[in-house]
């Protein structure tokens, strides 16, 4: 006698669940292992950290045997060409450096020529530097003066000292007031603007002396560089690199007076600042071109006779810290902690590839890790968001 057995085909609803589930488990757990996009940044972060090694390289040896670097690279980041590509927006190192010393010119992922996708720069030492993205003043924490009552009392200064002041800032409201003065007891040196068409710089210390810029425009909104150097006999103004002013003045009487951001005998200034530097001495030219250059990446130009340093990127409630080493911290008068702000329209910050980068001692700059979503310094969330 035969006996049959039934032979079951397919399977049960619940091993078809409890296959989809273990699927799901094991897809989940592969996605994050190979997390793409964490993937490609830390490929796109090796390949740019080879490559601007790769060209660093061949600009040492090529300075080596021909005592200085091309002549076409100065101390202002500039891009390079890619290969083959002649271009007036970006500088050709092809011929130079290529195939000597580099078989060709590396090019960076998601950058089209006629762009390689990197800048290059002889820094403040003399060295060369490679960098992914030009420094940017934004975002930055800055402090936020409403014009109202907000002010920082900094630092000290001699009267009769040759001074220079740079910082960063963007303003809001074109009336005639001072950036930066000694108003405290009656004060004698006013740094500002005049309705954000001028510079000024008002003497006091003696038979008053008022010096006027020629004409600028600190759009309303837009971050600019500031400089005013006082020597012995004479007054500089810069505005974003640029001298727009040099005349005689003279420092004729003697003592010493604590200097106030965004605060004159007249009132308050509206504005936002960051990045503010007070020397002891009249900076030349060079000195200033290379804070505007490479100090909004918050590189300290290690320039000397420096005096104080507020960055504008600390959440103190009262104290404005002095980033310098010398512990002349400033106090905030009514201001809030330092906030970040976007050039334009405050924005909340968010971490974009083409906005920063680190710098390394053997590579010069390099871009800040894209693959990493971690917190800034500043206990700030950083949020990816693409290249």
């Amino acid at each position: 006698m035969y006996s049959w057995k039934q032979i079951r085909s397919g399977v049960t609803l619940v091993e078809l669940l409890l296959s989809i589930a273990i699927l799901g488990i094991l897809g989940s757990v592969v996605i994050l292992a190979i997390n793409p996009t964490r993937q490609i940044g830390q490929a796109n972060d090796a390949a740019d950290t080879v490559n601007m090694s790769n060209i660093r390289g061949a600009l040492n040896q090529y300075f080596a045997e021909s005592t200085g670097y091309p002549t076409a690279i100065t101390t202002s980041l500039q891009m390079i060409c890619a290969e083959g590509y002649i271009d007036a927006s970006c500088i050709s190192l092809e011929g130079i450096i290529t195939p000597v010393y580099i078989a060709e010119i590396p090019q960076k992922n998601s950058v089209n020529p006629p762009y390689s996708g990197y800048y290059v720069a002889i820094g403040d030492g003399g060295d060369v530097y490679l960098a992914t993205s030009l420094p940017t003043p934004e975002p930055r924490r800055a402090y936020a003066f409403d014009g109202v009552n907000d002010n920082i009392p900094i630092a000290t200064l001699s009267d009769a000292s040759p001074m220079t002041f740079t910082f960063w800032a963007k303003n809001s409201v074109g009336n005639s007031r001072a950036f930066i003065s000694n108003r405290i007891a009656g004060g004698r040196y006013f740094f500002g603007l005049s309705g954000t068409t001028q510079m000024f710089f008002f003497n006091n210390s003696g038979t008053p002396q008022s010096h006027l810029s020629t004409a600028i425009t600190p759009n309303n909104g837009a971050w600019h560089h500031y400089a005013y150097v006082v020597g012995p006999n004479y007054v500089r103004m810069f505005f974003n690199n640029t001298q727009v002013y040099s005349g005689s003045t003279v420092l004729s009487k003697v003592g010493t007076r604590q200097f106030v951001l965004a605060n004159d005998t007249n009132g308050y200034m509206a504005t936002h600042m960051f990045d503010v530097r007070i020397y002891t001495g009249a900076l030349l030219p060079t000195n200033i071109q290379h804070i505007y250059s490479f100090g909004a990446s918050g590189i300290d130009p290690q320039v000397s006779n420096v005096l104080a340093w507020y960055k504008g990127d600390d959440t103190n409630t009262t104290v404005a810290y002095d980033s310098s080493g010398l512990g002349r911290h400033g106090t905030k008068t009514n201001i809030t902690p330092a906030t970040f702000h976007y050039q334009g329209s405050d924005v909340p910050y968010s971490f974009q590839n083409t906005v920063g980068f680190n710098l390394s001692d053997t590579l010069g700059y390099i871009p800040r890790n894209e693959s990493n979503i971690l917190y800034d310094v500043l206990g700030t969330l950083l949020q990816f968001s693409g290249f």
